[in-house]
């Protein structure tokens, strides 16, 4: 009985989201991600979805449903939704398409190592290898999704400034020119507590292996509008309150991460 009102229950869902997908005009892809990018780079939706069975047969299906956001820039995975024959579980999903590579984020408070972490990617010690930058610059994941495709360009051309792919995807955030200073402010130092952590195609075994690197409480990216600090923000990225006025400080940063190497 539980096990034919699980089935119900999913299929439910999995029509809810249908119905979301097919409103929006976008395309089921299962056991896969549907990534949707428009041509003003401002709207990205990502649907999820993922059937299971589980070795004692009870029926699990794993419905991601969509996220979007018309001045949000990037794909919010509202909800993950676990159906067994005896419990529900949310999970959450950070994973983003850029062109043919995939960049995975995780967000952390309350981070307690942030020294060892510093010493270990100054070490070249740090396994995962990953990026790890000052969450407090960053409003939103759009600038830093900008970052990573101009990342990404450069490893392409085999003109990555700095020593890794990671470190590049620091020193393009910070729209600076200057190395080390823009290591040292859009990076971690000794006391950082408040950390997103980044890795480009990430698999399974390497997002678990971040996961146990960082010593905090993991929360969702939403929060980092909420959590931004504006005046650091503009004393780094030099901006003015009549730019601010007329724009966002995500659109503003990620006007900087494009045009430095025009200026």
């Amino acid at each position: 009985m539980m096990e034919r009102r699980n089935k119900a229950t999913a299929l439910v869902l999995c029509l809810r989201v249908r119905r979301e997908i097919a409103a929006r005009g976008l395309q089921l892809v299962r056991r896969s991600v549907a990534v949707v990018w428009p041509s003003c780079l401002r709207r990205l939706a990502v649907v999820f979805l993922l059937p299971v069975k589980e070795p004692q047969q009870n029926v699990t299906l794993i419905v991601r449903s969509i996220g979007y956001g018309s001045h949000k820039s990037h794909a919010t995975v509202t909800a993950g939704v676990t159906l067994t024959g005896r419990r529900f579980k949310a999970e959450t999903m950070k994973v983003f398409n850029i062109n043919e590579a995939t960049l995975s984020l995780a967000l952390y408070t309350d981070v307690t190592n942030s020294k060892e972490l510093l010493e270990s990617m100054q070490a070249g010690t740090l396994e995962p290898e990953v990026a790890f930058l000052n969450a407090l610059l960053i409003p939103d994941v759009f600038p830093l999704l900008a970052a990573a495709h101009k990342t990404l360009v450069a490893k392409s051309r085999d003109s990555l400034t700095t020593r890794t792919l990671h470190s590049e995807l620091v020193y393009n955030y910070s729209g600076s020119k200057h190395i080390s200073e823009s290591l040292k402010r859009c990076g971690i130092s000794d006391n950082t507590t408040y950390i997103l952590a980044a890795r480009f195609d990430a698999t399974p075994d390497e997002i678990k292996g971040i996961e146990k690197l960082i010593n905090g409480k993991e929360i969702e990216l939403e929060e980092l509008e909420g959590r931004a600090n504006q005046s650091q923000i503009q004393k780094h990225y030099k901006l003015s309150a009549p730019e601010l006025g007329v724009s966002s400080l995500a659109d503003a940063i990620t006007c900087r991460i494009a045009s430095r190497d025009a200026l």
